[in-house]
């Protein structure tokens, strides 16, 4: 079996034409389907999967980043409502620790 460094796929040796001792171990293999295609930037699979680790782990760090701020926005306006509502005269008074009934005398 042999796999192809560019699309980390496994081929059996005799499908693809490779014999046993054509590539020596670390030299890379690259398939026929890989080498039709026009890659914009030819780097290897193992490459290529770093490359997608990396934008996914700063992608979640932006994510972050914007839910943070958001989370940061929504506490200030949480703040805000709460400084409003404390400065609105208290229309139920209590005694106690408890509300007075309203009576309508």
């Amino acid at each position: 079996m042999i796999r192809c460094d560019w699309c980390i796929v496994w081929y059996h040796g005799d499908c693809v034409s490779v014999k046993e001792g054509d590539y020596k171990r670390g030299e890379k293999y690259k398939c026929e389907e890989c080498k039709d295609e026009k890659r914009a930037n030819d780097v290897d699979g193992d490459e290529a999967k770093k490359k997608e680790a990396d934008n996914e782990s700063e992608n979640t760090n932006q994510s972050s980043k914007t839910m943070t701020t958001a989370l940061l926005k929504l506490n200030d306006e949480l703040d805000m409502q709460k400084q409003e509502l404390q400065q609105i005269p208290n229309k139920y008074p209590t005694r106690g620790g408890k509300r007075e009934k309203e009576t309508d005398e």
